[in-house]
């Protein structure tokens, strides 16, 4: 999946990932992160493994150092 991330005054570290409502657990290698970075960054995970069914899916962002982390944009690519 992709996302445009950043954290206030470059400071500090971002981290979004992808939450399975329905089964209550993180999409395993959904979490990414930036560093240090003020403007918002488009960065990508790797491949994800969904669970069959009709399942809700929602955003988790969090700081480290309680600075606001700005969540841009996001989306998941589907390849076959």
């Amino acid at each position: 999946w992709d996302v445009f991330l950043s954290v206030a005054n470059s400071n500090g570290q971002a981290f979004a990932r992808l939450y399975d409502v329905t089964h209550k657990i993180a999409v395993n290698g959904s979490e990414i992160s930036v560093s240090n970075i003020a403007t918002p960054t488009q960065i990508s995970s790797g491949n994800l493994s969904f669970w069959a069914g009709r399942n809700l899916y929602r955003v988790q962002i969090k700081s480290l150092n309680s600075f606001v982390v700005t969540f841009s944009s996001g989306r998941v690519k589907i390849t076959y």
